[in-house]
Order: C-alpha cells, then structure tokens, then sequence
C-alpha cells in the first residue's frame, strides 16, 4: 500500500462510499502503519461557501426537490435513505461525525454540551503498507433526530424550524491489534529474509553432501580398479 494511494469504503450506516486519504504514519505494537481518514469536506455540502469544505459530489444526495432537506456542512440527511411503505417520507434521521466533528458551526451551536476532538471523534484507519490490511479501525457516527418546529405541539411550537438534535454516537472496530496479530505479522514480514538464509544454508549442506558423495565414489572406483589386471595387447 502506498501513500499516495487513496482508500474506498462503502458505508451501509451512510448508504454511500466514502473516500479516504493517507494523513500520517503511526505506529501498532513495533509494527508501522498508514493512517487514512476521510477529507475535511467528506461530508461537506455542495453549497458551502468555504472551498475547503464544500464537496460539489455530495449533490447528487440533495433531494430538495423530492421535500427532503439539505443540511449544511458536516450533517447528512438519511430521511431518502430509509423510506419504506411505513415510512414513505423515511425515518427523521441525520447523520454526522461524533460531537459535530468538522460540522458547520450552527450545528454545535444549536445545542449544549458537545466538543469536538480531533482524536475522539474521527474516523480513521491504519493499514499495514506492506499487506494492505487494517492494524486499527475505527468508524465513528452520530445519529441525530430532526426535529421541526409544529404550531399545534405546545412544547414544538417554539423550536427553530428544524432542528437537529443528536440523541447516539458510537464507534467500532479496534484501535490497536492484538499481540497475537502483531507476532503473526512481524513473523510474516521476517519470514522472506529467514526463508532466503534457511534456503541458502540449505543449498550449501546439500552441495556439501554432493562433493562428498563424489569423492566417496571416486576413491571406491579406484580402489576397485586397483585390485584389476588387463592384458596387454
């Protein structure tokens, strides 16, 4: 695997990939690894004024003119994605990165009581460049519910007109292999070189054993021929 390499991932939780990128290498155990995370407008609207965080691909996931809203930065509307005959219009469900991590800031304004941090709320996955497969893993999601503002609900009557409100966040995977991985991999990773030595120390027995063969047998035929007589013509 290489730096400069990108990583796709399908995200059932999102009902979309997402891209990642190489940010760093980090270290497992003795064992180096690269650190792939989603770019900071993974998530980003295809409206947003700030060219860092806008992402023109996600706006073929804004269903405005189906009656689904579109949320700015940081916050993905899953309503389209979870319709059913039940639910014709979809469950009221948004998604984001835990504590509106790299959401736009009227998100967190919004409510009280989150912070953002970098290394508690990204997503990230760490691969061992020289397999191609994950030393840690960690997909992290919030699930928020929206809420819109309803004149004849007393207690809604005086909400924003739409509201999104996080009710769950939770991570999954590993942020470390265990040991036992980490010894099968370091095994993997030295067993070329020690196969090489084994393989040439063996050739040199092998050799070894053939010119002793040799010379075992060259003795024996002159030996035999020693103790012959050939008439002399």
């Amino acid at each position: 695997w290489e730096r400069t390499q990108s990583m796709d991932m399908f995200i059932s939780l999102m009902c979309r990939r997402i891209n990642l990128e190489y940010e760093k290498d980090v270290e497992h155990l003795g064992l180096n690894s690269y650190r792939f995370i989603p770019p900071a407008n993974a998530m980003g609207s295809h409206t947003d004024p700030d060219p860092k965080a806008r992402n023109a691909a996600n706006s073929c996931f804004c269903l405005k003119d189906q009656g689904f809203s579109c949320f700015k930065s940081g916050v993905l509307n899953m309503e389209p994605c979870k319709r059913s005959s039940a639910l014709p219009k979809g469950a009221p469900i948004a998604l984001s990165y835990p504590h509106f991590y790299q959401a736009d800031p009227s998100f967190l304004s919004a409510v009280s009581g989150l912070s953002p941090e970098k290394e508690k709320h990204q997503f990230y996955v760490d691969v061992a460049p020289e397999f191609g497969f994950p030393l840690a893993i960690r997909p992290r999601f919030q699930l928020n519910v929206i809420i819109k503002k309803d004149k004849d609900i007393p207690m809604m009557s005086n909400f924003v007109d739409e509201l999104v409100l996080p009710f769950l966040w939770a991570q999954d995977g590993f942020s470390e292999p265990s040991e036992e991985m980490a010894e099968a991999i370091k095994f993997g990773l030295s067993a070329p070189g020690k196969l090489s030595k084994l393989g040439g120390m063996s050739l040199l027995v092998v050799g070894g054993v053939m010119v002793l063969a040799s010379l075992g047998w060259m003795l024996w035929v002159r030996r035999q021929m020693g103790g012959e007589t050939f008439p002399v013509s």
